[in-house]
């Protein structure tokens, strides 16, 4: 079998293929997060990085933060009470990944109804 080696400019263009195949799903996710979660404070910041390329990783920690309704733990300003606080933002996250799972289902559901 033979290997061929990719030359440089190809392997530089991989970083710039995957951020045009990971824009359109963060943005999806996002705007499922918005509609589940708390959604003037996740829209806000959907709509102000809708055209932009920030990185997904990034981008998808602050419409998560957004979204949750309640602060996010912090070990640095929460010291002892750390502990509990990340137990109650990681409920609050399973539950918000939950209500999200739950409005594709429907979209889908509806999507196959008007076909």
């Amino acid at each position: 079998m033979l290997v061929q080696r990719s030359s440089e400019s190809e392997r530089a263009t991989i970083p710039e293929w995957l951020r045009w195949v990971e824009w359109l799903p963060a943005r999806i996710l996002g705007l499922a997060f918005a509609i589940t979660g708390n959604f003037a404070a996740c829209f806000g910041t959907w709509r102000d990085n809708l055209p932009g390329f920030r990185p997904v990783p990034d981008l998808l920690v602050a419409y998560t933060e957004r979204a949750l309704f309640g602060a996010v733990a912090d070990p640095l300003r929460d010291g002892d009470q750390f502990a509990e606080r990340a137990v109650i933002e990681l409920h609050e996250l399973d539950a918000l990944l939950a209500r999200s799972a739950i409005a594709w289902l429907v979209m889908f559901a509806l999507l196959q109804m008007l076909r």
